[in-house]
């Protein structure tokens, strides 16, 4: 199957030329039999390794480079009895690799029940709320344990990450006062303590943790209705503070996805957000006001997915849009039509994923594209 890519230098996000890729430095994973149309939903990347969830199929895909280039070795399920084992699907909702090697899976699916008051527990939805660990990618998954008395007032699973023996769980609130809004919870695994992190305002509360990214003792906490236009919350698991950035009113709603590598972070969203360590605080160095999208960062640069191509009207989105798919690191751009026009579910966009290493940057989306569902691009 054959992916065609440009790759424009840019002058201030202007492409002034473009150069045709080696068909080498692109190529799609096959999807393993089993797999389902949700293969591509998530992903995530460390050395030489790629992880791919496919919550349809209540599988993450494990995959190594060999001889004949990223082969699927292994897929990780929800272990007998667990809650994910009985749903049926949602396990590999949202993935994450530790600089260790270590995995956090994130298990979450939701169905209607029909017409049910919306503000009591449960919300009228049947739902899995579930999180799992391993050590690596050859050793079993264990359920996270001290959730269960979360799931009558909160959800959880969409968003996860992992760093060391720490990891941040995006929750949201499904029942009373604090309906709708959203927090994260931590949990240190050496020891099982738990401290939860409210968001800095009520406006911000929503969708607060949506998009969660940690490296080494930073947790990067996506804030996109913080004031005036988006923003983050920086938690240092060492100290236990938290530091808040927030982006200006240029840049839209960013915090929508979130990435960082320790010493940088960078938030997705209507622009491309990236700050700094500087001492003991975080500065914004560089915004990408045309970069929108999703972000990733492998080797300090800063890559940025998006749809060009996307209508973002209301009542206005043809049933079959081409999405063409824009892959910027720091200044120069990839871009291709990985994505081929296919049907849309429900109206919505199809979810779109990346993560970055030193090497490459691995892209996965959903059925809705026909093909290669699962891109790496060696960069």
């Amino acid at each position: 199957m054959r992916c065609f890519i440009l790759l424009c230098v840019l002058s201030s996000l202007a492409c002034s030329g473009s150069v045709a890729l080696d068909n080498d430095q692109i190529k799609c994973l096959s999807a393993p039999e089993g797999s389902s149309e949700s293969f591509g939903f998530s992903v995530a990347a460390i050395g030489r390794a790629i992880l791919v969830g496919d919550p349809g199929a209540n599988r993450v895909w494990v995959y190594e480079q060999g001889q004949n280039g990223f082969e699927a070795v292994r897929a990780f399920q929800p272990p007998s009895g667990s809650d994910a084992a009985a749903f049926g699907n949602g396990f590999g909702r949202a993935i994450d690799f530790a600089s260790n090697g270590a995995i956090v899976i994130g298990a979450f699916a939701e169905e209607a029940l029909g017409v049910a008051p919306r503000r009591q527990a449960g919300d009228g939805f049947r739902r899995l709320s579930e999180v799992f660990v391993a050590r690596d990618m050859r050793s079993p998954v264990d359920k996270v344990s001290g959730l269960n008395a979360l799931t009558e007032t909160e959800t959880f699973g969409f968003s996860v990450t992992r760093t060391g023996d720490y990891v941040g769980i995006g929750l949201r609130a499904i029942a009373g006062e604090r309906y709708g809004l959203s927090s994260v919870l931590v949990i240190d695994l050496a020891d099982g303590d738990q401290t939860r992190i409210e968001a800095p305002t009520a406006d911000a509360g929503v969708d607060f943790g949506f998009a969660l990214a940690s490296s080494g003792n930073v947790l990067a906490i996506g804030a996109p209705w913080l004031s005036p236009a988006g923003g983050a919350v920086i938690y240092d698991l060492a100290a236990g503070n938290q530091s808040t950035v927030a982006t200006s009113q240029d840049t839209p709603r960013t915090g929508f996805s979130v990435t960082t590598d320790g010493q940088r972070f960078a938030l997705g969203g209507e622009a491309t957000v990236i700050a700094d360590k500087s001492d003991d605080a975080w500065v914004v160095s560089k915004t990408l006001a045309s970069a929108n999208g999703i972000v990733a960062i492998g080797n300090g640069r800063v890559a940025t997915l998006r749809e060009a191509t996307r209508n973002r009207g209301i009542g206005e989105r043809p049933s079959t849009p081409p999405l063409d798919l824009t892959l910027t690191i720091d200044g120069v751009t990839t871009s291709s039509r990985l994505a081929q026009p296919g049907k849309l579910g429900s109206g919505n966009w199809p979810y779109r994923s990346i993560a970055a290493t030193d090497d490459f940057a691995v892209i996965g989306r959903p059925s809705e594209v026909r093909s290669c569902k699962v891109a790496v691009v060696e960069l």
